[in-house]
């Protein structure tokens, strides 16, 4: 049982080469049913060419919303990479800046060391202007007071600086004996001031208590007194 391809009648015998009823290839020939089954088939040139042009035209757009959809992909992925680059950035200027202010201010070389690595990490942006502003005037700040002081130096850093300092001008080096030195204190424009008392031999040979005033600057004395 089947269906003819021209009168649409189901009829119980069909020739299944031409899919049409026997009544119609009678009517048509043998001839014009190949071709009406041809037709059927592949459809007519007209038919075949707008499908062929439908075809080009689907596999367009969909051409067109692939390269959209790259692009809009590759758009989210860059500017994600640069808001990770910025997040990361921003974070680490956080920390450094967390740890510059937990330092004392006694110790600027310490501090200088954390704005060079701040400054290197700053971009220079409008964005982050006043940020480097900030930075920069607190670099310079510490860092002339790290040439002119260097870092707070402490009591047992002076005991060992005085020692060898009194040894070179003292007659007898071998007798001298550091008692305890005041925490130093910064005095402008000289260095770090601190008192130390000591004991030793005179030209008499005697034992004399002494206290000596000392100025340092870079873990070094440049004035006694």
């Amino acid at each position: 049982m089947g269906m003819c391809i021209n009168c649409k009648e189901i009829v119980l015998t069909q020739d299944m080469k031409y899919k049409q009823c026997k009544k119609c290839i009678n009517d048509y020939g043998k001839e014009v049913a190949l071709k009406k089954l041809h037709v059927y088939q592949n459809g007519t040139e007209k038919e075949k060419k707008e499908n062929s042009i439908i075809n080009d035209k689907i596999l367009a757009v969909l051409l067109v919303l692939f390269i959209i959809a790259l692009g809009y992909g590759m758009y989210l992925y860059i500017t994600g990479s640069d808001e990770r680059i910025k997040k990361s950035r921003d974070n680490e200027i956080s920390l450094l800046l967390e740890k510059v202010n937990q330092i004392s201010d006694e110790k600027p070389m310490s501090k200088i060391k954390i704005y060079d690595k701040l400054m290197k990490s700053v971009p220079v942006t409008n964005e982050y202007k006043e940020t480097r502003k900030d930075i920069f005037n607190q670099y310079n700040k510490y860092r002339m007071d790290a040439e002119l002081y260097g870092d707070k130096p402490s009591t047992s850093k002076i005991k060992v600086l005085a020692k060898y300092y009194l040894k070179d001008i003292m007659k007898e080096p071998d007798s001298l004996k550091i008692m305890n030195c005041t925490k130093p204190y910064k005095i402008i424009e000289l260095g770090w001031l601190s008192s130390c008392s000591y004991r030793g031999k005179n030209s008499f040979g005697g034992y004399t208590n002494e206290v000596g005033k000392f100025i340092i600057r870079n873990n070094q004395i440049v004035s006694y007194r």
